[in-house]
Parts: C-alpha cells; sequence; structure tokens
C-alpha cells in the first residue's frame, strides 16, 4: 500500500491529498483555487520485515539459571520471633532500669498502736485484744504523703477566764451521761472526784471501769481537759466539748479515738 501525502497548495493554503506514487508523474491541480500544486518524490524507505521483531534468544549456555533457598520457609518464621523477642526483652529491660523505684513502707501512724496513744484499762480490753494490738495498713508501693503541720495553738484563755470556765464546767459534769452509739456507753461523774464506766459492746460481756477524774485545763469556753486516773495510776487526758444543745462530745477509756456524743440523764 502506497503512502499518502498531503501538500499545501503553495496559492491558498489548502491541503490536497495524493498518493505518493500515483502523483509523482502527474501534474496535481488545487481543486479550490486551480493552480499547479508540486507533488514531493518519495523517499525509498527499507521494509521492515517481521523476522526482525523478534526478540533475540539467549543461549541455553550463556542464560544465568534460577537458584532457589536452601532454608525452608518456616527457618525464617523461627528467625523473625526470635528477633522480636530480643527486642522486648531490651525494650523491658529499659523500662526497669528507668521507672522509679518505692520501698513499702508504713507511715508513722500506721505503726503506732491505738494502746500507745494513751493508757488502757485491761477490764476494758485485754492485751489480746485487736484493739490493743498495732495494725499497720499495707502500703501500695507509693511514697508516704508528707506530713501535715501542726494546727497552729490557739492563744491559752486569760486566767481569770479559764477559772471562771472550769468552775462552770465542775458544776455540769456530776451526773449520768448515757449514749447508745456506736453502742450503750454510760459515764458516771460525781462531785467527790469519782468516775464510774460501764460498756455494754455487742455480743460481749458488760465491761466497767472505776477511778478518779479531775479538771486540767480551759481550752476554750467550751472545751475543757479532763485527767482520768485509775487505781494503778495510769492516767488519760481527754478534750472534753459541751454542745450548746447540753450534750457533751467525750473520748472513751483506752480509745482516744472513739468519741461519742453523749446526753446528760434528767
Amino acid at each position: 500500500m502506497s503512502p499518502i501525502v498531503t501538500v499545501s497548495c503553495p496559492a491558498c493554503r489548502s491541503l490536497v491529498t495524493v498518493e505518493s506514487t500515483a502523483g509523482a508523474n502527474q501534474p496535481l491541480i488545487c481543486q479550490k483555487c486551480g493552480e499547479v500544486v508540486p507533488v514531493p518524490m518519495p523517499t525509498a524507505e527499507p521494509d521492515v520485515y517481521a523476522a526482525e521483531l523478534v526478540e533475540p534468544v539467549c543461549n541455553s549456555a550463556t542464560a544465568p539459571t534460577a537458584t532457589r533457598s536452601s532454608v525452608p520457609w518456616w527457618g525464617y518464621a523461627v528467625a523473625m520471633l526470635v528477633l522480636m523477642g530480643t527486642v522486648g526483652g531490651l525494650v523491658f529491660l529499659y523500662f526497669q532500669k528507668t521507672a522509679p523505684r518505692h520501698n513499702d513502707t508504713t507511715t508513722k501512724d500506721q505503726a503506732t498502736s491505738q494502746a500507745g496513744s494513751g493508757p488502757t484499762d485491761t477490764a476494758l480490753h485485754p492485751p489480746d485484744h485487736p484493739e490493743n494490738q498495732a495494725n499497720p495498713k499495707k502500703s501500695l508501693g507509693l511514697p508516704a504523703p508528707p506530713s501535715l503541720p501542726p494546727s497552729p495553738k490557739l492563744p491559752p484563755l486569760p486566767e481569770e477566764v479559764a477559772r471562771t470556765v472550769l468552775a462552770d464546767k465542775r458544776e455540769i459534769l456530776p451526773g449520768t451521761w448515757h449514749t447508745e452509739l456506736p453502742y450503750p456507753i454510760t459515764i458516771v461523774y460525781e462531785a467527790d472526784g469519782k468516775v464510774t464506766l460501764t460498756v455494754t459492746p455487742p455480743n460481749r460481756a458488760t465491761q466497767q471501769f472505776q477511778g478518779r477524774w479531775r479538771l486540767v485545763e480551759a481550752i476554750n469556753p467550751r472545751t475543757v481537759v479532763i485527767e482520768w486516773e485509775d487505781p494503778t495510776q495510769r492516767r488519760q487526758r481527754m478534750e472534753v466539748v459541751f454542745e450548746w444543745d447540753g450534750d457533751i462530745q467525750h473520748p472513751v477509756w483506752g480509745q482516744p479515738r472513739l468519741i461519742p456524743k453523749f446526753s446528760k440523764n434528767k
């Protein structure tokens, strides 16, 4: 098949198409303006045969041979697991080395027995009683909190005011004071300085304490310090608060942290 040649008319610039072999020996007339259009001579182009387009075949003697690895697939899996375990171990050791360590310690208040905060009566609480034994709480591995600063101590009352407060409370205290919480407790103050404490804990026999009492100090117009003494001359000082309604907040002998609210029997 002859190639098709497209030439431009020199007069009107119209395109004229003609087969190169057909128009090489004949004049070409432009159908638009009638001018003679020269047809260029075709150039000789070598024929391309299909055999020349075939890819060269490599010689089997010189062609590279495909090689297969001698390591099975599970070998790569084991190697990967070993590598991951090594990296994980190194990360674990790093965090163990950099993480802060805290020793299990108990605070001073936890190591102190309740019995050590004041004298106890063996009749009320024998030595094997849980309240007379140290019961420190287990530490959770956290550092002990900083100790709180002591509460500011109020200036003492003037001497005349203190004497007046003590005289007033000395007249109010004698009598029978009773509470039902946390269990029945009765305190009997006598004007001659004797005091009797009766405790009736649940599922236990009634326990009783007898001793003497005296007023020691007036902290403020509503709070005074009372000292109890048992027959063996063991003493315990307790802060008693006189409420506006006539009741008192009174600690219990041998249990200074137990401060029930007592009402006076009429």
